[in-house]
């Protein structure tokens, strides 16, 4: 008896409620403004028998057949909709309301806007980004390369310093730096002078700590609810940027079988031993990376060294790497390596800034100059 009470008085609550949800939300207008059905919402509306403006008073029975009559009474085309049967009301109301909607005047945006600088001149790119392009798998799409965009490409600062050395201080930066000594010994071992295969296997493992450095800094700022400062792009990059080394390398040199299970076992091992390592010490992390990179600024000197004294052949650049550094069309291996090795000699500089930061509990932005591949100082803030 108690239920039998309650549920009734529950569920008149509940449609008033909805009721008067629609009547805020103005569909009744917007439905007179459209069809000419409801006039005088709320306060009078003659032609909707309703009990009160509830929906529940709306949608009953005896509702509903006099407003069918009083509807066709009035010369309304039979086409136009009708209120369907109790209990699916409430979804094509909505979609009436949208398709009031959509039948509204949208803006022009046909026009484009030239975007000009200060002098009032266009302002001038070398690559536009393609607007609205097909997909990539489309035989017409406007750029052959699937591995990144025109606005990914840029021209690599070769002014960059190359015999900047951050001396180590305290356990973590002599840690980080004899770690990077012992694995350059077993590096140089195993490839001795194979510089193409040397780079191909190690910028599969090169990728990697942009890409968990990247990772881990992205969740620490979700925990902590506070920006990266640009830091995790910059760090993202970094690993786009060695991934594209990869494509470049795999074009003039493809490994050979016990390359490739060096690469898988490589990369598990150094993937897991990084991401220990920045989950304990973030700045002893990127400290190892600045290290590593000095080392590449070495290996591929000596790649210059071999290709200049004719011991390596200087075959043109491959297609990929004219396109991705904006290179001359009559590109050498040589203007592929000296590219490479300002792009190392910019993360070097990059990840021993960050460490500095970190050791200082400095939360500056990361530069402009750590997204465009610009000059970046790390000394700035102290070693």
């Amino acid at each position: 008896m108690v239920c039998a009470g309650i549920v009734p008085k529950v569920t008149s609550n509940y449609y008033r409620v909805v009721g008067r949800a629609v009547r805020a939300a103005g569909v009744g207008d917007l439905l007179s403004r459209q069809q000419g059905l409801w006039r005088n919402v709320p306060g009078n509306a003659p032609h909707l028998p309703c009990r009160d403006w509830s929906l529940a008073g709306c949608l009953s029975s005896k509702s509903l057949t006099t407003w069918s009559a009083t509807y066709t009474a009035r010369g309304v085309r039979e086409s136009e909709p009708r209120l369907p049967p109790v209990g699916l009301a409430a979804a094509p109301l909505w979609r009436t309301g949208a398709r009031a909607l959509s039948t509204q005047p949208q803006p022009d945006t046909s026009s484009t806007t030239t975007i000009t600088d200060a002098t009032g001149r266009p302002d001038e790119t070398p690559y536009q980004p393609v607007r609205d392009a097909p997909p990539k798998s489309d035989p017409n799409y406007p750029w052959k390369w699937h591995s990144f965009l025109p606005e990914h490409t840029y021209k690599p600062n070769l002014n960059v310093d190359l015999k900047r050395h951050v001396q180590p201080t305290g356990f973590s930066d002599r840690f980080a730096y004899y770690t990077v000594k012992f694995l350059r010994f077993f590096a140089d071992a195993f490839f001795q002078r194979r510089y193409g295969h040397r780079a191909v296997v190690l910028e599969t493992v090169a990728a990697v700590p942009g890409m968990v450095g990247g990772m881990m800094l992205h969740l620490q700022c979700l925990r902590r609810f506070r920006q990266s400062g640009g830091w995790i792009r910059v760090l993202l990059e970094e690993a786009e940027n060695e991934r594209m080394h990869l494509m470049v390398y795999m074009s003039i040199a493809q490994p050979r079988a016990l390359e490739r299970a060096l690469v898988i076992l490589a990369q598990a091992g150094f993937f897991s031993f990084y991401t220990l390592l920045y989950t304990i010490s973030p700045k002893t992390a990127h400290r190892l990376v600045g290290y590593l990179e000095e080392e590449a600024i070495v290996s591929y000197t000596e790649y210059l060294k071999d290709i200049d004294d004719g011991r390596i052949p200087n075959i043109p650049a491959p297609p990929i790497a004219i396109d991705y550094w904006q290179l001359d069309p009559n590109a050498r291996l040589r203007d592929v390596v000296l590219a490479t090795r300002a792009d190392e000699a910019h993360h070097r500089d990059v990840n021993h800034l960050r460490a500095n930061l970190i050791k200082a509990h400095r939360g500056d932005p990361a530069p402009y100059a750590a997204l465009k591949h610009g000059e970046v100082d790390p000394s700035q803030y102290g070693s």
